[in-house]
């Protein structure tokens, strides 16, 4: 019996210690959202997602993808790129809805000279913000060259 409690104790040892190096380059569901790199809690609503580290406040961005690229760049310490992320879906979002509100005015306009103004100033939003979207999927899809440059790095540094 005694020999059986010490393989017990040393199988969940084993299992703790695996889980722990694992974690801190996982990402697992969890009841409210996700759990990321054994640091970040990510939780999303309709409108928007919120990342907590700690106890320090919590961001917010407007989609999971987006707050997973912001973790990854926070995780490997590239602050400038993790600005970036939140900065640019803070100008999509802004932009985004701009255009709707916009559009909404452009419903409501009954002179022809007005109409065409409104509409030319969507379309210069509407190519503000494919541009800032493009920017945002550039840094996200660094964010991904870094998290997978981390795994491959940890891949070959076991064997």
């Amino acid at each position: 019996m005694k020999i059986r409690e010490n393989t017990v104790d040393l199988l969940s040892n084993i299992i703790k210690e695996g889980y722990n190096t694992v974690s801190r380059d996982a990402i697992f569901k969890t009841k409210n959202g996700y759990k990321l790199f054994g640091a970040y809690e990510v939780t999303c609503n309709v409108s928007f997602c919120s990342v907590t580290k700690g106890s320090q406040e919590p961001r917010y961005f407007s989609t999971i993808k987006i707050a997973t690229a912001w973790c990854i760049a926070d995780k490997i310490n590239n602050i400038n790129l993790a600005r970036q992320i939140a900065e640019l879906d803070v100008k999509c979002t802004s932009i985004k809805n701009d255009i709707d509100a916009s559009k909404q005015r452009l419903a409501c306009i009954k002179n022809n000279d007005m109409q065409d103004i409104v509409f030319a100033k969507i379309s210069s939003k509407e190519d503000t913000l494919r541009i800032a979207k493009n920017q945002l999927t550039k840094c996200i899809n660094l964010a991904k060259y870094w998290q997978i440059k981390g795994f491959v790095r940890n891949e070959t540094a076991r064997t």
